[in-house]
């Protein structure tokens, strides 16, 4: 898709209304995110709010009807979310990964996919399914996935599958067609309904799914490729997921600045605001988010800068989002301790919003493509230039 000649960018003026959107959502994911955690999903009334916002449509590309919304916009409606419920961000941002992928998918798969909406997706890759031709010339596919982050609201599962080649496919499966095993008992991130899919023997048609080679950047296509075409996937994936660790790290500073008038029990301080040290801590923490928040959208607008110019990321600059990503994970992981530290052992009382925010960013903060190690390894390989990396090319 081109305008004037040139690849269909993304629509800026769109994500900044989505981002005020979200920030205005706040109070009703606030209000709503005690129960999240006891029913281990997501409300139906935040769900509603969040379609009728178009905050579940963002990253899929016009042609399908989609709003082309920028990766870096993205990831400030994932921050703002995470201020009133984290949860609920990370099923936002994960709908939305799941709807690009599958916008990337075989055109057949697509068509079906995107009949007539934009729906909801969940994609867990935790596992592996088998796709067996059946004898009246369909497929049947088999196999149990983990980690099915909104699962509970979504309409389809794109989920992994090898193929009697043992190539790995991606296969998209109807949400009634699978069975929910509840196994997402967690500390944290408990509304995300993270649980496992399973399919037995369900029949699948030659649309359903493509080799998973096809989900790529690179390659021609029927249809004229438009910039949210040439996001790199993990790239694009962590940058953007981080949005949702900055909110809840942001989240819990702005519960330790309600406590500045209270008193540090066994000292002379009549207000925490007046002891030194906990200036330099707020201080610290405030300038250890901000530089956060700096790498992440650095490298969200790296990646879509790369994208509205209809090239991909090159194996230099994904290696480099891996690594400085890593670091973020890092910073806003000691950040948040601190933080917690500053509150005092009463913010430790399940009833207190700043425990939560601190359960829900270390569950999230676990995620393997935040994984810091594996980030600085492929960094430090890349940049000496040993040969494999440690992981696929595609997975940088």
């Amino acid at each position: 898709m081109t305008i004037d000649g040139r690849i269909a960018g993304f629509d800026h003026k769109k994500g900044a209304e989505l981002v005020r959107q979200a920030a205005a959502l706040q109070p009703l994911l606030a209000t709503h995110a005690q129960q999240a955690e006891e029913c281990g999903e997501i409300d139906d009334k935040v769900i509603a709010a969040l379609l009728e916002a178009g905050l579940l449509r963002m990253a899929a590309p016009r042609r399908l009807g989609g709003l082309a919304v920028s990766s870096e916009a993205m990831t400030e409606v994932a921050r703002e979310l995470a201020k009133g419920c984290p949860s609920t961000a990370w099923v936002t941002s994960i709908i939305n990964s799941c709807v690009w992928i599958a916008s990337t998918m075989a055109p057949g798969m697509q068509a079906l996919i995107f009949a007539g909406e934009i729906p909801t997706i969940c994609g867990p890759n935790n596992g592996i399914g088998h796709i067996v031709p059946a004898d009246d010339g369909g497929f049947t596919v088999s196999g149990q996935w983990a980690y099915a982050s909104g699962s509970h609201h979504a309409k389809w599962a794109l989920v992994p599958a090898l193929d009697e080649a043992k190539q790995i496919n991606m296969v998209v499966l109807p949400m009634e067609a699978v069975t929910t095993l509840p196994t997402w008992q967690v500390a944290g991130m408990k509304g995300t309904g993270s649980d496992t899919l399973v399919a037995e023997n369900v029949a699948i048609t030659a649309e359903m799914f493509c080799p998973l080679a096809m989900g790529s950047t690179v390659g021609e296509t029927p249809y004229e490729k438009e910039a949210t075409d040439y996001w790199v996937p993990f790239a694009l994936l962590r940058a953007k997921a981080l949005g949702v660790l900055l909110g809840a790290a942001e989240a819990l500073l702005g519960t330790v600045l309600d406590l500045a008038g209270k008193p540090i029990i066994y000292s002379t301080y009549a207000a925490r605001r007046d002891s030194h040290v906990w200036q330099a801590g707020v201080g610290e923490a405030t300038a250890a988010i901000g530089i956060a928040r700096s790498i992440i959208m650095k490298h969200n607008r790296h990646n879509d800068a790369a994208a509205a110019q209809g090239r991909a990321l090159s194996a230099d600059e994904r290696a480099s989002c891996r690594g400085e990503c890593a670091m973020v994970v890092d910073i806003l992981t000691r950040t948040v301790e601190q933080l917690m530290s500053l509150s005092g052992s009463s913010s430790f009382a399940t009833k207190m919003p700043a425990q939560r925010f601190w359960r829900d960013f270390s569950v999230g903060a676990r995620h393997v493509i935040f994984n810091s190690d594996l980030g600085y390894e492929v960094l430090g390989r890349q940049v000496l230039g040993i040969e494999p990396n440690i992981v696929a090319f595609e997975q940088i």
